[in-house]
Order: C-alpha cells, then structure tokens, then sequence
C-alpha cells in the first residue's frame, strides 16, 4: 500500500497543483462508499490545476492495482480526497508522539498511514482546506 500512496503523491506534487511537504494517508469513511484520503502539509500556495487533484491521484491509484478501478466502477470506492492541513501540523504530530512516547522528536515519523483514531482527530482538527 505505501507504494500506491507514494504513487498518488507523485500525481499531485507539482507547481500546477499542490507542492507537498509531508502527507499521511487514512480510510476515509465520512462519506460511503468509503475511499484513501490524503492529508498534506503543502509549501506555497495551490496550482491552478488544483481541481485535477483528487482525479490524477485516482489516477495514480488505479495504475497500481487495476481492482481500485473495478472496485469504483461498482460504486464500492469513490475518488480519493485531499485534505490540506495547516503549516506545522506534522511537526507538531512529531512532537505528541514524542512527548508520548517520550523519544526524541527527530526519531519520530509521521507515518503512511494513520489507523489511530486519536490522532485522525488532532489531524482533522488542523484540516485547512479541501481539493
């Protein structure tokens, strides 16, 4: 899976839509059918072609496992979602889990993807925008 979220990062970085600093990706389950979200922290301001997002990303998605395709042509999968959060929410991140887990903060990752409930939370909290 991280390869596939890789991949859909790689659609959606660049000048014409969103440069990314650092994401984490979730099941997204706010609407059904469910689908991947991508959380990002970007640099700078949105593309143009901001709009094209949450498409090239399925995109992407789709060209790493062709049963993604299949499974939206069933309606069992919608277009991915982008959520951009607020500057300084993956540093902040770090430093929860480090005071945690009491590690050092440069020891800390912020992880591919995010299954734990709460801090799907602290990262909803800091969602900014939506693509």
């Amino acid at each position: 899976m991280e390869a596939e979220f890789l991949k859909m990062i790689q659609a959606i970085n660049g000048e014409n839509i969103v440069q990314v600093h650092e994401f984490t990706s979730v099941l997204d389950r706010r609407e059904l059918p469910e689908t991947v979200g991508l959380i990002i922290e970007i640099t700078g301001e949105i593309g143009t072609e901001a709009n094209l997002a949450r498409q090239k990303a399925f995109e992407a998605l789709v060209s790493t496992n062709v049963e993604h395709q299949r499974a939206f042509d069933a309606g069992r999968l919608r277009l991915p979602t982008i959520r951009i959060v607020n500057p300084g929410t993956f540093k902040d991140y770090r430093r929860y889990r480090g005071e945690l887990l009491n590690t050092a903060v440069g020891q800390t990752k912020v992880p591919v993807v995010v299954t734990n409930p709460d801090v799907l939370v602290r990262l909803e909290e800091r969602v900014a925008k939506e693509l």
